[in-house]
């Protein structure tokens, strides 16, 4: 949707790509853009697996809209946010679809960035229309650009030549970079403890796996800035580096034949490496690798290992007794978090769907809202374990807080003490002492 002469457009463009605009004097409220939006835009959608084109597009358009400031609003129209949703449609009334419902459920400000790069993502995952399937086909900038503008913008006038521009901008600005690292502090706390937080080491990461190993040592595996580092309870929390994986986005640990096996998503593919050389090995089946947002391994009780990958809104299962054939788990769309236990010979998984926490187990994969009382649980981010007697228990981000709710308690959600401004968390039984590793 166009929302100011193409002229000015054009100079707002050229002027914020530089760093120099501020937007409160035409039309957009608030103070000056911050400066690294375009940035943090870019790191979100290549990290959602967009190609550096893809991703172009989808900037060029979003500064055609707003100069990507979220609190954009069109002058003397129902334009809203860094896409300009409408007022009256998706920025606030569209049944369980707008921009306003989805920062409720997530527990988000509607005109804060993160929330509204969110939502873009959950349109496009969640609503087959608004063209994630022609974004991720398109190979060029243009194509790419023309693809969000028609299939999600939606403009009338659209002055695409304007928007091909600014991708072209972001691209040159921004492909091949490194994105900032936004490694935090990992901290250890267990209910043995009053659930007090403790540091580790001096170990920081923007990703934590954490797993037992059949000796009762706890190791944690971490990422950052792309590399893989592991760190032991018998050895003073050293932090080592894992050789041979590098690129790497997520991780995911579980115990096997005394060691440790980590699945990790390089470059968006899945793979497998063991701590008895580190060797990694693409996961994959007759050859085509498994592609994924994020990943969840668990070692079934039969010795199975099952990863369970997120992609685009759906979850898939790979099991190691059949080749890693990728198979869609049914019944599960618009995901956005996912974490999986084994449990009386199968699995059960934990998703995050708008915001709000589902279970379902291999048996039949039906999924059920896990709330207590009728009131849903909700989420960021989650952990989930299961204990000796059966119990199975979640732990959940909501706005930086960490919550328990456990299966024997109706799912009860319960704040855990001491914890705050966490962005995610990683969750042990360690003999029946559950510890949480947050950052």
């Amino acid at each position: 949707m166009n929302r100011l002469p193409n002229a000015l457009l054009r100079r707002v463009g050229l002027l914020a790509l530089a760093g120099l605009i501020v937007v409160s004097g035409i039309g957009f409220p608030g103070e000056a853009r911050a400066a690294d939006n375009p940035r943090t835009a870019w790191d979100f959608f290549v990290g959602k697996g967009l190609t550096a084109e893809q991703t172009a597009g989808v900037l060029g358009n979003l500064a055609q809209e707003s100069n990507i400031n979220p609190l954009a609003q069109e002058p003397g129209g129902p334009g809203r946010g860094i896409a300009q949703w409408s007022t009256g449609g998706r920025w606030d009334t569209t049944a369980n679809a707008n921009a306003t419902w989805y920062a409720a459920v997530t527990g988000q400000n509607v005109w804060s960035l993160d929330a509204q790069l969110g939502f873009i993502w959950w349109e496009l995952t969640n609503i087959s229309g608004y063209g994630l399937a022609q974004l991720r086909a398109s190979s060029t900038i243009a194509d790419a650009t023309v693809a969000f503008q028609d299939l999600y913008e939606r403009c009338g006038t659209c002055h695409e030549s304007t928007r091909i521009s600014y991708a072209t901008n972001y691209y040159n600005q921004y492909a091949g970079t490194t994105p900032p690292a936004s490694n935090t502090q990992v901290h250890e706390t267990a209910d043995n403890s009053g659930w007090q937080p403790l540091p580790v080491a001096s170990i920081v990461a923007s990703k934590v796996s954490a797993v037992l190993r059949a000796d009762g040592t706890k190791i944690i595996y971490s990422v950052r800035d792309g590399y893989v580092y592991e760190a032991a309870s018998n050895a003073g929390w050293r932090n080592l580096r894992v050789p041979n994986l590098d690129n790497v986005s997520a991780v995911s640990a579980i115990a096997f034949n005394g060691g440790t096996i980590l699945y990790t998503i390089r470059a968006g593919a899945v793979w497998e490496s063991s701590s008895v050389d580190w060797r990694p090995y693409a996961v994959g089946y007759n050859g085509s690798p498994i592609y994924a947002d994020a990943v969840s391994a668990v070692l079934r009780a039969d010795g199975t290992r099952i990863v369970y990958t997120m992609r685009d809104g759906y979850v898939y299962e790979a099991g190691s007794n059949a080749g890693w054939r990728n198979l869609r788990v049914p019944t599960l769309s618009g995901v956005s978090a996912l974490s999986a236990i084994p449990y009386n010979g199968g699995t059960v998984l934990y998703t995050i769907r708008a915001g709000a926490v589902w279970e379902a187990g291999s048996g039949n994969w039906t999924p059920y809202a896990v709330g207590y009382n009728g009131s849903p649980i909700y989420g960021s981010g989650l952990s989930a374990i299961s204990l000796a007697d059966g119990t199975r228990i979640v732990y959940t981000v909501n706005n930086g807080r960490v919550h328990e709710a456990a299966s024997n308690a109706g799912w009860r959600n319960l704040q855990v003490p001491n914890l705050s401004g966490v962005n995610s968390v990683s969750a042990v039984n360690a003999g029946g002492t559950k510890i949480l590793y947050s950052r």
